[in-house]
């Protein structure tokens, strides 16, 4: 799978000025300020960190992001690597570490190395993956006393707007084919659902009105020109579908899709630890 580099993600560093690039974790049911984003993401941090032995003796952390959560491990003393496709994030990682940490610039699909892990970390990366060749990934470099740490968000259904993310139900059967025990931790929709609430705000108080202004922009400046040109003519003809469609995802997809009422009906934020069935045992 080739490299990639995540320009979106350069959007976000500049402008919201963070490095945690996770949900924030908050009291369910109150409204979350822009403000208090980023302690929301650090009490996010906290309650994955906090589930991590103290004693483990070596950690892949998939989908490091740009190594907040990396670093933080590596702080508390516990021996840490980490994967990640993006050539920025590698920029990122290879500027903040030197050469005092491992670092995969790699899919985890593709992950090819020596070793195991007692620890295999995935916050909000476990559904960018699929589904079969991760467990399989998983199996081959877990040791027989480790587990699978996860946090992220599971459909409930067969819902089209999260079809990004893994259904539960294909989940427990996977792991079980896999060899491997699926133990819920923890369902934290309620303390996720706030950071969804304020990008939806966020999203129709200045997202929307500048795609709708840019849109508004080209069809004036088209118009002025009573489309003479035939190849404006064409243009508007062989895109005009696909504007429309993008236009109604950004008045009705997108705003549904980071409704919290809405994610609460369809889909799930777990946190789950999977660990190896010992043979002759069968899966829970």
């Amino acid at each position: 799978m080739a490299l990639k580099r995540d320009f979106l993600l350069k959007l976000f560093l500049d402008t919201v000025k963070s490095d945690m690039l996770h949900l924030g974790y908050s009291a369910p049911g109150q409204p979350l300020a822009w403000a208090d984003l980023p302690a929301a993401q650090l009490a996010y941090e906290d309650r994955m960190v906090g589930l991590i032995p103290e004693a483990t003796s070596s950690i892949l952390e998939v989908g490091c992001g740009t190594g907040h959560t990396t670093a933080r491990l590596q702080r508390q003393g516990l021996p840490v690597q980490c994967l990640s496709p993006d050539i920025l994030q590698k920029e990122i990682i290879e500027k903040k570490f030197g050469r005092s940490i491992v670092f995969h610039n790699t899919t985890f699909e593709d992950l090819d190395v020596d070793g195991r892990y007692q620890l295999i970390l995935m916050l909000e990366s476990f559904g960018y993956i699929a589904l079969e060749r991760c467990l399989e990934q998983c199996r081959r470099y877990l040791t027989a006393d480790g587990r699978v740490l996860i946090a992220d968000i599971f459909r409930q259904d067969r819902n089209r707007e999260y079809k990004s993310f893994h259904v539960w139900d294909d989940v427990v059967a996977a792991t079980r084919s896999h060899g491997f025990e699926c133990r819920l931790v923890e369902d934290i929709t309620g303390n996720i659902v706030p950071t969804l609430d304020l990008a939806a705000s966020v999203y129709a108080q200045f997202v929307v009105p500048i795609v709708d202004t840019l849109y508004g922009a080209a069809m004036h400046s088209i118009d002025k020109k009573k489309l003479k040109k035939l190849p404006l003519k064409l243009a508007r003809a062989l895109f005009q579908k696909k504007i429309d469609a993008l236009l109604a995802d950004a008045h009705q997809r997108v705003p549904t899709i980071l409704s919290g009422d809405y994610f609460a009906q369809h889909a799930r934020y777990l946190i789950v630890e999977l660990r190896p069935v010992a043979e002759g045992r069968p899966a829970a």
